[in-house]
């Protein structure tokens, strides 16, 4: 993925913002899906989780889940995205991580 002068935030800040609709719509990636839908509820961590839309797949099943990523674009589109799921009591966590240097 090439970023050229772009910090990696501005790049997914860009991709995120594109649109008002989800880059990555709301289906759980179909690999998280298969390995992990059977797991005992419990917390998740969605590490560069950008939308959400695995974090909302765990708290769907009842997971307490923190989804983190660099966008704060991708952020807020993920808690619009929660505000339209029936997840309570989950508690949703977001946390902005800003590291211009990798």
């Amino acid at each position: 993925m090439v970023m050229n002068d772009k910090t990696p935030q501005q790049f997914w800040n860009e991709k995120f913002g594109a649109s008002d609709e989800l880059v990555y719509t709301e289906t759980v990636n179909r690999f998280v899906k298969e390995y992990c839908e059977d797991l005992p509820k419990g917390k998740m961590i969605d590490l560069a989780g950008g939308e959400g839309r695995n974090a909302i797949f765990f708290a769907e099943k009842g997971w307490q889940v923190e989804n983190i990523d660099i966008s704060d674009v991708g952020l807020t589109k993920f808690l619009k995205f929660i505000s339209f799921v029936n997840c309570v009591p989950v508690i949703f966590y977001s946390t902005i991580c800003n590291h211009n240097h990798w």
